[in-house]
């Protein structure tokens, strides 16, 4: 699933690298946490695939979840085109 990121100002140390393992919430702050990995297309870092690790078919509902690292909410992440899971 394509998703839309708004990196959070000073949240991360450092760059984001192009496969990058992280949790998804869909609460903030964080509650129930899955696990995940952003795939970004060469330098751009704005959006990504989504893949869901373990919960294959967890439904993305509309609207924000977050990118966390830990406790810790480093992005907002919006679904780009209708998809509804991965």
């Amino acid at each position: 699933m394509r998703v839309e990121l708004k990196w959070l100002h000073g949240a991360r140390k450092r760059p984001v690298p192009a496969h990058y393992a992280c949790t998804i919430s869909f609460e903030n702050p964080p509650m129930q946490l899955y696990s995940a990995v952003l795939h970004f297309p060469e330098q751009v870092r704005t959006w990504a695939e989504l893949e869901l690790v373990v919960v294959k078919d967890l439904i993305i509902p509309d609207g924000v979840f977050y990118i966390t690292e830990g406790g810790r909410v480093v992005a907002e992440a919006y679904k780009i085109g209708g998809q509804s899971c991965t």
